[in-house]
Parts: structure tokens; sequence; C-alpha cells
């Protein structure tokens, strides 16, 4: 499951994004994205359709939301940012939690973070992810 905020809302993405092009210097960057990814560790059919149509689907107002596949420029750059297994995740947790309550049922939940920059060049992602995440 891939839940990406509406560009209006998308805070996250818009910080980023100010971020690599004023801090990094990378002034070719036309657009940042930072999209969700939600995995569900062994969910019946029944109880993944009630967590995304209860929990993940906020209407329509603030979210996208993609089960399956995201469009993405095939230009674009990106890579994949996952917790540690002994770092606490606050979004894991809260969609954890919020499970807990609806089904009554301890589903178990994976999350991570999809980061797309559009108009940089494989150098440049390079270099985001060794200032962003990657300890020295």
């Amino acid at each position: 499951m891939f839940v990406e905020k509406k560009e209006k809302f998308n805070i996250d993405a818009k910080l980023l994004h100010r971020d690599v092009k004023e801090y990094l210097g990378i002034k070719d960057l036309k657009r940042t994205r930072i999209i969700n990814i939600y995995d569900f560790i062994q969910v019946s059919n029944e109880d993944y359709d009630a967590i995304v149509k209860n929990i993940l689907i906020d209407g329509g107002d603030l979210d996208y939301v993609y089960e399956r596949i995201f469009p993405i420029d095939k230009e674009s750059k990106y890579f994949r940012v996952e917790f540690l297994p002994s770092q606490y995740n606050q979004r894991e947790d809260a969609l954890f939690q919020s499970i807990r309550i609806l089904l009554r049922k301890d589903i178990k939940v994976k999350h991570s973070l999809l980061l797309v920059f559009e108009g940089i060049q494989e150098e440049q992602l390079n270099k985001i992810k060794k200032i962003l995440y990657q300890s020295s």
C-alpha cells in the first residue's frame, strides 16, 4: 500500500525539497515526493479492505492511495528508507494501534518511505543519499 499526501498538504516533501536545493546545492531539482509504504504481514483480504477503508483512506481530500503501483516519471530518481529494527517508528505503531482498536487483531505492519526526486542525475541522488541517510 502506497500513500502520498496531495501536493498542497505535503509539508514534509516541501521541506525536503527546500533542504536539498538550498543546503545540498542541487539546483536542478524540480520536484520532491515522499510516499509512505505500508506492508501488512499475514493479513486476510477482508482485514486489508477494512484497514484501507477505515484507517488509511481519508475520503480522498488529503492523500493519494495506491494499492499496487503508483505513478512515477521514468526519469525520476528514488530510493527507499527503512527504519532499523530497533528504531521506533511512530507511523507503524499508530497504524498497529488503530488496527488493534478497529479490528481487535494484532496485524503486523511495516512502514517505510520512498523518496522520489525529479530533475536530478544519478550522482546528485548519490549525494542526497550520502548526506541524508548514511552515517560517517
